[in-house]
């Protein structure tokens, strides 16, 4: 939604200021209709080298339920001028779990995102949030909400397809073509350190994650008066804590947790720690682990929440 002046206008300084790596990933989230050949060219010109389409649908009457403005031709028109501009690296976001939805709409909407050749694919099952005109519509009984076994299978097929098309897997909800991870995202995975800048944003720095002002006018008003903003203290975590959410995060990848780099990091052995739980989890098919790594089973993705919860502080 922002102009590319605006874009430039952000990016300037931090380019400018801060000492980037020359492979630098600097992404843009992006909706299809809010996109053409001559705004990407112009983005790109900005500093902009990858892209994050919310496509989620490729069938009209999904993408209306979801009650999204644009329509398939939107989304296919925009990867087109994508592919023009010469950006090699873009992600697609997908949505699974529609009401109604068969397996060959979702199988379809995977059929068409491959062919438009993405480097990374973001596949998410729907969640209809309360109080939204979706969500009031299912408690209406207005639409027919899919099944948890449903659900589990076009998640566990839909990776297949998408692995037999020569993406990794390497994220619940990521495949890529190598090379293609999503860095940032790797950040919060990897529990790394992050600075979130303007209006509702998140940092999480040293042992503290804090939120910027929510409201964009209040958020202006306080920095331009003071020069500076106050941030929200969101949690300030113990040693305990910043083991639990990096054990949460790290297994969110495919490839688990390093046992080696945790206990580096953190001065502990997770199965030291949490050698009851592991166990507990190993016997359900949800973890497995060597003398190296720790990581969910292929059973357990589907299941991600049922592990996670079992580390909470």
């Amino acid at each position: 939604m922002l102009h590319e002046r605006q874009v430039e206008a952000l990016l300037e300084p931090i380019i400018k200021e801060c000492s980037l790596s020359p492979q630098v990933e600097i992404t843009m989230e992006a909706n299809p209709l809010n996109l053409d050949l001559q705004k990407i060219e112009a983005l790109k010109l900005a500093g902009i080298n990858r892209f994050s389409l919310g496509v989620q649908s490729f069938q009209l009457r999904e993408l209306e339920l979801l009650g999204r403005m644009h329509k398939p031709e939107d989304a296919f028109a925009t990867v087109e001028a994508l592919h023009q501009a010469g950006i090699r690296n873009f992600n697609l976001d997908l949505i699974y779990g529609i009401p109604n939805q068969s397996w060959l709409d979702w199988l379809s909407n995977l059929k068409k995102a491959v062919d438009l050749a993405p480097p990374h694919l973001s596949v998410y099952l729907l969640q209809a949030e309360p109080g939204t005109p979706l969500a009031q519509s299912l408690d209406r009984g207005q639409y027919l909400a899919l099944c948890e076994d449903e659900e589990e299978r076009f998640y566990y097929q839909g990776l297949e397809f998408l692995q037999e098309n020569g993406y990794e897997h390497y994220e619940i909800s990521n495949v890529c073509r190598q090379g293609y991870q999503s860095r940032h995202n790797l950040i919060y995975w990897d529990a790394e350190e992050y600075l979130g800048l303007g209006a509702s944003a998140v940092s999480f720095i040293g042992n503290i994650r804090t939120r910027n002002q929510n409201s964009l006018e209040a958020y202006l008003a306080e920095v331009l008066r003071s020069g500076h903003m106050d941030r929200e203290i969101l949690e300030v975590m113990d040693h305990r804590a910043l083991v639990a959410d990096a054990i949460i995060m790290g297994l969110r990848k495919t490839g688990g947790i390093s046992r080696e780099l945790f206990v580096k990091r953190y001065g502990v052995d997770v199965m030291d720690q949490y050698g009851a739980v592991i166990k507990d989890l190993i016997q359900m098919n949800l973890i497995t682990t060597d003398n190296h790594r720790i990581k969910i089973t292929a059973k357990g993705y589907f299941l991600s929440n049922q592990v996670f919860y079992r580390f909470l502080p």
